[in-house]
């Protein structure tokens, strides 16, 4: 990690960058912010960004990474039950766009960091590094900037900032082919479809298996590049089906009467996307996290 120092010394982009040298070059803020969260709902607000990128420049990055001087409130009641106010990293569809760009109905937004946790003095950290090979830059299209959106959620969550810098490295012109997402935002519908349905045929008095949130599940960084096959896992533990990295997780209590309603889901969501199959055909992995989730390992077995 660079210091603060270091980091001022670095070069800014350049507005054109055709004939600029190979090296490491920032775009910088010293703006300072502050967001404060009021209840469940994330809320998100745009920090600073880069200009509109050309093709030229878009070929030529090969990383990309922030860097951030930061705190939160400094308190919690519960400093287990996580930190929630972070970084993203999204990109916009110009230079006046306030909302990440769609791509096939999928946001392209990517969580950079957590925020400095519980502390009251600003301190600095640095997120991930996203590689050259990165789905972000085949998606990146003429005239598009790469934009920093602070986030917090929950009550009396705050995100308080006053310096940052996007590092881009730049070097020789990458080819690279574009990236769409095709039906994959049906396909998860599908299976949230089934899964509401089901829920809705289990008596009131039960619980309902829950699904995961549809602005988790199409965010980019949740999805796979386009023609990689991702690892189709079966967890048999807390319910809900999510699209993590390269992973599809379909995750569903094995226990009890729950479990009861969990092979009804898997049942329905087997009979409407994968017909005359059975679950060891379709899974890659089949685990359970859980006695339930062993007891329909079990039943699995059998069926297979």
């Amino acid at each position: 990690m660079f210091s603060a120092s270091e980091l001022k010394d670095l070069p800014v982009v350049p507005a054109d960058i055709r004939d600029s040298a190979e090296g490491i070059y920032t775009v910088p803020c010293r703006q300072k912010r502050e967001l404060s969260a009021d209840g469940p709902e994330t809320v998100t607000q745009l920090w600073f960004q880069t200009q509109p990128l050309d093709t030229d420049t878009i070929q030529r990055i090969h990383s990309l990474k922030l860097v951030a001087e930061s705190h939160d409130q400094g308190f919690t009641d519960d400093p287990l039950a996580g930190n929630w106010t972070w970084f993203e990293i999204v990109l916009l569809e110009n230079k006046y766009s306030e909302e990440p760009r769609m791509k096939d109905g999928i946001q392209l937004v990517w969580v950079s960091h957590r925020n400095l946790f519980l502390s009251q003095e600003f301190g600095w950290e640095e997120g991930v590094k996203f590689e050259k090979d990165h789905d972000i830059f085949r998606l990146l299209e003429k005239g598009n900037v790469i934009a920093v959106r602070l986030c917090a959620r929950f009550e009396a969550w705050k995100i308080k900032v006053r310096t940052g810098y996007l590092i881009i490295e730049i070097g020789a012109p990458v080819s690279r082919d574009s990236l769409g997402y095709g039906e994959t935002k049906k396909t998860v519908l599908g299976i949230q479809e089934v899964f509401d349905e089901v829920n809705s045929s289990i008596s009131p008095k039960s619980t309902p298996i829950s699904t995961a949130s549809q602005d988790l599940l199409f965010r980019a960084e949740m999805l796979v590049s386009a023609g990689d096959k991702p690892l189709r896992v079966l967890s048999l533990g807390m319910p809900s089906p999510v699209l993590v990295c390269s992973a599809f997780l379909t995750s569903i209590d094995g226990g009890g009467v729950r479990g009861i309603a969990a092979l009804m889901h898997l049942d329905a969501v087997m009979l409407k996307l994968a017909p005359g199959k059975k679950p060891c055909e379709v899974f890659d992995i089949i685990g359970g996290t859980s006695t339930g989730g062993y007891e329909f390992l079990s039943i699995l077995h059998i069926s297979c």
